[in-house]
């Protein structure tokens, strides 16, 4: 089936026998859409030009607007709250923003007649709609105040997170497997002996390869077996150079999962194996 229409752009008759088109070809669309005009504005009677493709019968949106609002019938007079000069307004427009002339009058009247009203920033607070409960923290003692529907849960035991960090250090954390609670305290001669493994080592992290330098700060010396192991006792057959590897932070606590689990015996073994004289093999 065929469709028989005449080109919008230039008048040519056409067919198809898909649904027509208005245009014969897109060499037409694309001429109508370029196509311009000149016209004058019915509010502020200047010229403007437009697409013939958008027919436009104001240049802007204000004269549209000021037009459409000339042209109402329903308009009542009223004056300006400040200066008392007449204006015409929508009857179903007129409000509190449109009984002044102009934005200085308003603020004018407001700040005028807004003295002594109160504002709504600084209301008094709203009734407290939660109920809330006392608790003391368990580490320093601490009395605060908390949601009765938090406590429940188990909230306010600690008053802030540093007491609650110390509350769970050592043997009071569920993770703790006995050992020497003072942190780092691994004998008299640990720091000789965490600098003599760092020197063999090359200050490089046994497993990535990466060195100090670009780490930032020192590596991590990790205890293949576990200080708690040997005790504050036997502290420097705990700390021989061929117990201790050098690994960087994020190595470190992979090594450090895999020897809590195995008690000594870490998945990944360190690269290089040494004596108890710490000379290095393989």
């Amino acid at each position: 089936m065929y469709y028989y229409f005449n080109c919008k752009h230039c008048g040519k008759a056409c067919k198809q026998q898909k649904y027509p088109n208005v245009y014969c070809s897109m060499t037409c669309k694309k001429e109508a859409s370029q196509a311009k005009a000149i016209t004058t504005c019915p509010t502020c009677t200047k010229e403007f030009e437009y697409y013939k493709s958008w027919p436009r019968k104001y240049c802007s949106k204000l004269c549209a607007g000021r037009s459409y609002s000339k042209d109402r019938t329903d308009k009542i007079a009223i004056g300006c709250a400040q200066c008392a000069k007449p204006l015409q307004r929508v009857a179903s427009r007129v409000s509190a923003h449109q009984q002044f002339c102009s934005r200085a009058c308003r603020a004018q009247y407001q700040g005028a007649h807004s003295k002594g009203k109160p504002n709504i920033k600084n209301r008094k607070p709203r009734p407290q709609l939660h109920k809330r409960v006392l608790q003391t923290c368990k580490k320093c003692g601490k009395v605060t105040e908390v949601k009765e529907s938090h406590a429940a849960k188990g909230a306010g035991r600690y008053c802030s997170r540093d007491c609650a960090r110390v509350s769970r250090t050592g043997s009071n954390n569920h993770f703790w497997r006995g050992g020497n609670e003072k942190h780092k305290d691994y004998g008299p001669n640990w720091q000789s002996q965490r600098n003599h493994a760092r020197s063999r080592d090359r200050y490089t992290c046994l497993r990535c390869g990466i060195s100090e330098s670009v780490v930032g700060h020192q590596l991590s010396v990790h205890h293949i077996r576990p200080f708690r192991l040997f005790g504050i006792d036997r502290y420097k057959e705990a700390n021989t150079i061929s117990n201790l590897a050098c690994y960087c932070p994020t190595c470190h606590n992979i090594i450090e999962h895999a020897t809590t689990r195995e008690y000594g015996s870490p998945r990944e073994q360190p690269i290089h194996t040494q004596d108890d004289n710490g000379t290095r093999s393989g």
